[in-house]
């Protein structure tokens, strides 16, 4: 009935973009003529699967309906959607994109950005779209249960019985990671000896599991390709990093904004999707949370420039310090990670190594009623945080 209303408000060309629950996609009955009428008519344009629990009150998993309103041509109406995008409707399975939270699921930028992609290229991508057209809807009575077309379960994990019985690793499963090992620049022939025609072993310098971090990531190839990828970042930066001091006094110009994030989305995709570590998703997410972490930056820089955009990291450190019921961690702000840096590793092992020796103390201390003080335990962890806070006050108003 919802849906229905939008559709008998909307515009023609208009478009309409609606969260619904998953039941509208395949229910029988009226719902399904109301299906079909959509259909025919050319009205839907996607359908996206969302997580589950990403909605506060409910865990049900919902979906988005895209649908563009028709237009009149002549005495008919015919579908207002792209030439391209006629006659067929995109399904997206997003339901594995998501940040798991302690009460709900959240959608990162980066999974936001995977979506939107996917979207806007309107294409079949593995695990994750499909495109199908209405004759193949029809064929399927208008059902719209999104993973009866895009099926993102994962690959059932392999059982060998014979490794799991005498040990070895399968050469088929190395073989089948053959395209993980190259992105990474990681030859398997490093790290494994052959044992017959069908298994490894691990090389004898890897006897324990701990050997093995070390091993891969000391490892020639992958250090290589991770010099790459840092190179090509750096001189993604040098080139584009100058884009961003532009914005300075462009005072209510969101036109600039957006395109300088699509400038920095495409340039960065060109620069490091050539070097294969990253897949293109994983490129775009990192400029699309690298955007939103530094939206109102930039808006600052747009409204008062540089030296305001200073004095707000100043005064949001200042008052991190100040407010005894804030979460937010001075130290975490990017200013103080960027001037002290030093300090705050030297801090955090500091912190490590107190927790260690609280523990001890804690441990041989007389239990409860023989004699322990249990709130002088308590007070050591303030002391801390009374001395920091004086000392951070006066190093920020020294910045």
């Amino acid at each position: 009935m919802f849906l229905q209303h939008m559709l008998a408000v909307t515009r023609d060309e208009g478009m309409i973009a609606t969260v619904l629950p998953h039941g509208v996609l395949f229910r029988g009955g009226e719902e399904r003529g109301i299906r079909a009428g959509i259909i025919e008519n050319d009205l839907l344009e996607a359908v996206i699967g969302l997580p589950a629990n990403l909605f506060y009150g409910t865990g049900i998993p919902a979906c988005i309906l895209i649908l563009r309103q028709q237009k009149q041509e002549g005495a008919n109406r015919v579908s207002a959607k792209p030439a391209e995008r006629q006659g067929k409707v995109l399904f997206i399975n997003a339901d594995r994109e998501y940040f798991e939270g302690r009460a709900q699921n959240y959608l990162l930028p980066e999974h936001i950005e995977k979506i939107t992609t996917a979207f806007d290229e309107f294409r079949r991508i593995e695990r994750l779209s499909d495109v199908l057209d209405i004759a193949t809807l029809r064929d399927n009575g208008y059902n719209l249960n999104i993973r009866r077309y895009v099926d993102n379960a994962p690959p059932p994990e392999p059982h060998d019985v014979r490794a799991h019985l005498f040990g070895g690793v399968p050469k088929a499963e190395i073989e089948a990671k053959a395209p993980l090992f190259a992105a990474h620049g990681l030859d398997p022939h490093d790290l494994f000896v052959a044992r017959d025609a069908k298994y490894f072993d691990f090389g004898g310098e890897l006897t324990r599991r701990a050997d093995l971090k070390p091993a891969i990531e000391g490892n020639a190839g992958l250090q290589t390709k991770e010099a790459a990828l840092r190179q090509a970042f750096e001189s993604w930066w040098h080139e584009h990093s100058p884009r961003i001091t532009t914005l300075a006094g462009k005072l209510d110009n969101s036109v600039a904004l957006v395109e300088l994030r699509g400038e920095l989305l495409a340039s960065f995709s060109q620069t490091l999707e050539g070097i294969g570590l990253l897949d293109p998703f994983q490129v775009r997410g990192i400029v699309a949370g690298f955007w939103y972490q530094s939206k109102y930056d930039f808006l600052g820089l747009m409204a008062r420039g540089s030296r305001g955009v200073i004095d707000a990291w100043r005064t949001s450190i200042i008052t991190a310090l100040e407010d005894k019921a804030s979460k937010q961690s001075p130290l975490e702000h990017k200013l103080v990670k960027f001037l002290l840096g030093d300090f705050v590793a030297r801090l955090a092992e500091l912190e490590a190594k107190m927790a260690e020796l609280d523990s001890q103390l804690k441990a041989a201390a007389p239990a409860k009623g023989e004699g322990a003080d249990e709130a002088d335990w308590m007070h050591y962890p303030q002391w801390k945080r009374i001395a920091l806070k004086g000392w951070y006050r006066r190093a920020c108003r020294g910045l």
